[in-house]
């Protein structure tokens, strides 16, 4: 027999109650039917089984918290391993894995067991993620649903009697949210979210990168001064082969300058130039110097009448609050006597008007008044705040430019008590600016080679965006090529949902109009819910054969197609629910046979029935003994 994987085969089923089993039976492939009366444990076992593969259960019967453990023998992809949980009532039970049989596990000692907790942390792995490891399942994450669960998976693998018949999934009200149904759907459907969720992932951390070098690229080149279009290593060189020939060329006048300076009888004439425009530059320095600090004087007292006009219009803003809740809270009160001088009002009410004055007063006039009014308070502070936002900006650049120009100032009085202190002469003070100028340039040709050094680190960061930005681009593309390989699977997997329900529903007996022959089936996970065509409201036993005809459809489906990650194993405790009359259900049992069967591929479907199939009930369909309430599915009682 062909096995598709994932999938999951119970071997072997144990429950225990200190030292004793009180149920050991050994399930088979195909279909496996607890039998038994009403109310004698048959869904107990279904909830071990759910709960010892990783399922939370909501509410345990009495009989079932008398035991102790559980334990079973299951094959995932056919690897053998032993399952053991600890019955508690509380949620989040960790588990415990022995990789082999049970012939093996039972005899190991505590140390071959490896304990998992039901939740993941940074040290640890959740027992989730060793079971999707061994059925190979990807793990389906994303912002919305984190991490799936097994327990999340199981809701719809697992068809119990507590939750409500319309629901496709088993309800939890802890988890039961359309983002996280519909990532399950899609996962057992074999969409591989991991693979889109990785690289949506990578995506991000590049983008951060990118974003991170950005800000790195764009503050260099504000720092260095030079537009961005500029920052070429070519354009650098460029700039200081210029500068250095303007050197060259000055540092030649000044050598011819001072080759003449000993034999030009005019250049030995002394000159109050320099002295001149060192002052020159000072009082111009002094003059900005006064002209920004008044400015910012005048900015510094609007900021502060405008932050006290914000204050006041706030003030004002909780005042007409409080005006409006008690205009509409007080509005209505009426006073049997004056509360000024307790005297009995007049009870004549007059429309309209106040009824302690007479005054004409409309409540709802004054609270809409009261309302406008706030609107526009609101909107002046709006406005004022805006204002009061660009003065501040102001303020800073007034305050930079303001340091800036008692540099400017500090450095020409240097210079003007200096020249004061040696008179010099013509050539002399012609020398200087020489020498400033030279000096200028040297120091262009200087920053010119600390450029080189930027720029090339600037073509670094360029790089290395642009190699992040193709690579956000083939992620890009390959997430969309992904999705739009989910699509497709999605549209072939629910169509071959939706024909092997058809099936079902053809296959019933004639007791629902609408089942003889469906046409549309529609299914959501994220709504948990499923029509036919376009209807979903049918008898309350007919309810039940359509969900019970979803387990068993997606099963059919999974075996019809390998792609699915459905581990093709079902649990169905719904098939007499809602008075189900007993030849309906037993057909349904021979449907489950039906489909289990003919598929030629591993499968195991595990029900629960109190009007088995005359047909089935035998050693091949049927697991333990026939149970009845003296005759308890648990030997406990």
């Amino acid at each position: 027999m062909t096995r598709f994987d994932p999938s999951i085969r119970l071997n072997r089923l144990l429950v225990q109650k200190d030292d004793r089993f009180v149920y050991d039976e050994e399930f088979h492939d195909g279909v496996n039917i607890i039998r038994g009366d009403n109310s004698s444990g048959k869904s107990t076992i279904l909830n071990f089984i759910f709960y010892v593969l990783g399922g939370d259960v909501a509410e345990w019967s009495e009989t079932a918290l008398l035991c102790t453990s559980v334990i079973a023998e299951v094959e995932f992809n056919g690897i053998v391993a032993t399952l053991r949980r600890f019955i508690s009532p509380r949620n989040g039970q960790p588990m415990e894995i022995f990789g082999g049989p049970w012939t093996k596990a039972k005899s190991a000692g505590p140390a071959s067991w490896k304990r998992y907790p039901y939740a993941r942390s940074q040290s640890l792995e959740s027992f989730s993620q060793a079971l999707f490891r061994l059925l190979d399942i990807p793990e389906a994450i994303s912002d919305s649903t984190g991490n799936l669960t097994m327990h999340q998976v199981l809701r719809l693998l697992y068809a119990d009697q507590l939750s409500p018949v319309e629901s496709l999934f088993l309800f939890d009200k802890r988890w039961d949210t359309p983002t996280i149904r519909d990532a399950v759907g899609r996962l057992l459907c074999g969409v591989k979210e991991a693979d889109l969720y990785a690289n949506e992932l990578k995506i991000r951390s590049l983008q951060k990168n990118q974003s991170i070098l950005q800000g790195e690229h764009d503050s260099l080149v504000l720092a260095l001064g030079v537009s961005a279009e500029n920052l070429t290593v070519e354009w650098v060189d460029l700039q200081k082969e210029s500068t250095t020939k303007n050197f060259d060329q000055l540092q030649q006048v000044i050598d011819t300058k001072l080759k003449s300076v000993n034999t030009d009888a005019a250049s030995q004439t002394y000159t109050l130039d320099a002295q001149n425009k060192a002052y020159s530059e000072t009082k111009r320095a002094m003059g900005l110097l006064t002209e920004k600090q008044t400015e910012i004087d005048n900015l510094t007292l609007s900021i502060a009448d405008t932050q006290k006009f914000i204050s006041d219009l706030e003030a004002k803003l909780r005042a007409l609050k409080d005006s409006a809740l008690t205009a509409e809270v007080i509005g209505d009160v009426t006073f049997q006597t004056c509360p000024a001088c307790y005297q009995p009002l007049d009870k004549q009410h007059i429309a309209h008007a106040c009824h302690l004055c007479k005054q004409p007063f409309e409540n709802k006039d004054v609270v809409n008044q009261i309302a406008e009014l706030i609107n526009e308070t609101s909107l002046q502070i709006k406005q004022a705040t805006v204002v009061q936002q660009n003065r501040e900006k102001k303020y800073s650049t007034l305050n930079k430019e303001i340091n800036e120009l008692k540099v400017t100032w500090h450095t020409h009085k240097s210079e003007l008590e200096q020249v004061k202190r040696s008179p010099t002469t013509v050539a002399q003070d012609e020398l200087r600016e020489l020498y400033t100028k030279v000096g200028y340039l040297q120091k262009e040709i200087e920053e010119y080679d600390r450029l080189a050094g930027a720029v090339k680190k600037v073509t670094e960061l360029r790089a290395k965006m642009s190699e992040i930005a193709s690579n956000i681009s083939d992620l890009t593309n390959q997430n969309k090529a992904i999705k739009k390989q989910q699509q497709n699977r999605i549209s072939v997997a629910y169509t071959e949902i939706g024909d092997q329900i058809k099936t079902l529903l053809r296959n019933d007996l004639n007791r629902q109009h609408g089942f003889e022959n469906p046409e549309v089936i529609d299914f959501d996970f994220g709504a948990n819910t499923i029509r036919v065509d376009n209807k979903s409201y049918f008898s309350a036993s007919s309810r039940v054969i359509l969900k019970s005809s979803f387990f068993i459809g997606f099963l059919a489906a999974a075996l019809k197609k390998n792609f699915f990650n459905h581990p093709r194993f079902c649990i169905i405790d719904t098939i007499e629910d809602k008075g189900m009359e007993p030849t309906r259900s037993q057909n349904f049992q021979r449907e489950i046979v039906r489909v289990s069967e003919t598929s030629g591929v591993q499968n195991q479907v595990i029900f629960a029935t109190a009007m088995i199939d005359p047909t089935l009930n035998n050693e091949k369909y049927c697991v333990g003994k026939y149970a009845t309430r003296s005759n308890y599915t648990l030997d406990i009682l």
